[in-house]
């Protein structure tokens, strides 16, 4: 079973996943093996081994009996699964795909989480103010490209500064959901903040060596987890009441689109959508609110009588 998760992690890299997707699945596919060995009351198991019954209890216990998992978590854990069986079965390793007939969990609608213009003002403020000197202008920048990007965290944090054409304003080669390698384009506040940042940049370990144009403090490429903590850190000094991530960015950039009247088409390029229907959503989001503030129109608020 391990050397089929190895083998298949490999074939992911060699389709241009996103290391944060083949280190997910990795992740998922070990814990579903070490799950798998308890309940058939083995040291070790096989592909072959694997039946529809392991699965379902995996994603819906995740190898804890009792525990009840969100549909989220149960999708992610049921996505792994299916793409390494049909990998398997591709290469003839497999003779049946065990999860085969088992359908993915309805997420709830909900609509998505998005800072105003003002609350990112905001937000630009509460760095400038609080960031120690040693982060101001990588924090700042992160900030400013997914702000103006669009970018999800994992495409912001695979940048190297090999693709940063600043005279274009574009990044000329960026690995996309899916593994597809496009140019993303961005805008005069995204020059400015990368360029400070490039300027201090200089100032971190490995900077002259290391590829990724966002470094941590101790000259690695900065991580996932890195980049959440320290956007939800500015959000609650900023008094946001609002969950913050880089995701809650990357709907503003969306919205803000939207309401500036660019055409969905242009809207799912700029985020990199393989379907229109999930940047449809936005559309319906602001459609909603706007539809609130001109019903509002009609009961405008009454002025209290003078004496």
């Amino acid at each position: 079973m391990d050397q089929a998760i190895a083998d298949f992690a490999t074939h992911l890299r060699d389709r241009n996943r996103s290391p944060l997707t083949v280190a997910r699945y990795t992740d998922l596919l070990h814990r579903f093996a070490r799950f798998a060995c308890a309940e058939l009351h083995q040291d070790a198991i096989t592909p072959s081994q694997i039946d529809k019954a392991l699965v379902v209890l995996f994603v819906r216990e995740g190898g804890v009996t009792g525990a009840q998992a969100s549909a989220a978590t149960r999708n992610s854990r049921l996505a792994a699964i299916r793409a390494f069986s049909r990998y398997l079965l591709a290469e003839e390793r497999l003779a049946r795909d065990p999860t085969a007939g088992i359908h993915s969990a309805t997420l709830p609608e909900r609509a998505p989480t998005f800072l105003t213009a003002e609350e990112f003002a905001n937000l630009r403020r509460v760095v400038e103010d609080n960031a120690a000197e040693f982060y101001l202008r990588r924090d700042l920048a992160i900030l400013v490209t997914l702000w103006n990007t669009g970018l999800r965290l994992a495409e912001l944090l695979s940048l190297d500064l090999a693709v940063v054409d600043f005279e274009a304003e574009v990044f000329r080669a960026v690995r996309r959901k899916g593994g597809k390698v496009l140019p993303v384009y961005f805008n005069v506040d995204v020059v400015i903040a990368l360029r400070r940042w490039l300027w201090q940049r200089k100032e971190y370990p490995n900077a002259a060596t290391s590829p990724a144009l966002f470094l941590s403090d101790r000259g690695r490429r900065l991580s996932s987890r890195a980049a959440e903590d320290l956007v939800g850190k500015y959000a609650k000094l900023a008094g946001i009441e609002k969950h913050v991530t880089p995701h809650v960015l990357r709907h503003s950039t969306a919205t803000a689109l939207i309401r500036a009247g660019n055409g969905i088409e242009v809207v799912a390029d700029v985020l990199g959508h393989s379907s229109l229907d999930t940047t449809r959503h936005y559309v319906h989001l602001v459609g909603e609110q706007v539809h609130a503030a001109v019903a509002s129109l009609a009961h405008p608020p009454r002025r209290q009588a003078t004496r």
